[in-house]
């Protein structure tokens, strides 16, 4: 039965664009998001999704990040199974971030244009399963550029900054 609180039942049936956005998606729903995400221009969505460059949706992601990404601590504590909530979830070395993004182009070119150079060695082949290299140094790369990672525990404030930098 749907929350008589809620400002809707499904949203995918609303417009995105106006409006800031928090999404923590089960994973199977991200590239649905991301669709919906670039469709409606949204203005800006905190994404929590895993590290996870294997996944067909993982280069649209990146194409969309506005901002610096912050690093979740014990993706363990945060993600649950909801058929077995007091079980672990089995994606135990995952890796999960919350991604600043958006659906709009000048946005997204703006915070591509300020970003530093990849020092990353282009010709190095990277472990296809592992998600390890894209936070060991503290970055993901996009088109050669390097977005920076904050561990939560280095940014107490991150929402607040989240929500002013609007």
């Amino acid at each position: 039965m749907p929350d008589p609180k809620a400002y809707a039942i499904d949203a995918f049936s609303i417009s995105w664009k106006e409006n800031c956005y928090y999404a923590v998606p089960p994973f199977s729903m991200i590239p649905k998001l991301l669709q919906k995400v670039e469709k409606d221009e949204t203005q800006l969505l905190c994404l929590v999704a895993p590290v996870w460059p294997t996944q067909a949706w993982w280069p649209t992601l990146i194409k969309l990040i506005v901002d610096r990404c912050l690093l979740l601590n014990n993706p363990q504590k945060i993600l649950t199974l909801a058929h077995r909530p007091q079980k672990k979830h089995p994606l135990r070395k995952m890796k999960l971030i919350a991604f600043p993004i958006s659906g709009q182009p000048l946005m997204i070119k703006e915070f591509q244009s300020k970003l530093k150079n990849s020092s990353s060695n282009p010709g190095v082949v990277l472990r296809g399963n592992s998600t390890q290299h894209i936070v060991d140094n503290g970055y993901i790369s996009v088109k050669e550029k390097e977005i920076p990672l904050i561990p939560i525990y280095k940014c107490k404030y991150f929402f607040a900054i989240f929500i002013i930098a609007l």
